[in-house]
């Protein structure tokens, strides 16, 4: 499994050029930016891949709805790996599960 790594709020606007979390709020809200996720009851990053992507597609002349494509594309991908984790959960309760039962 590959390690992510995380990019605080403040990284995120240092990396972007964003001066405030009201114009963060705004980018999450208009799909400019993906949600961040939960690291602890009050923090919230945001997967590096994600922002260097974004930040990339900024670089090369990308547009608003190009972006939107993207920030949706990478929202996507994150659901998969998720669910690809999920999935690597219960393989190996259902294999500990049946390592004592005779087959």
């Amino acid at each position: 499994m590959t390690q992510t790594t995380l990019m605080s709020e403040r990284a995120v606007k240092a990396e972007l050029g964003i001066s405030s979390t009201t114009t963060v709020n705004k980018y999450v809200a208009n799909e400019l930016l993906p949600t961040p996720v939960n690291t602890g009851l009050r923090a919230k990053s945001y997967p590096a891949s994600e922002i260097h992507a974004i930040k990339e597609a900024r670089a090369a002349g990308a547009d608003h709805d190009t972006i939107r494509a993207l920030v949706r594309k990478l929202l996507q991908d994150r659901q998969h790996r998720l669910q690809a984790v999920l999935d690597s959960i219960n393989d190996d309760r259902a294999s500990h599960r049946c390592e004592g039962v005779p087959a």
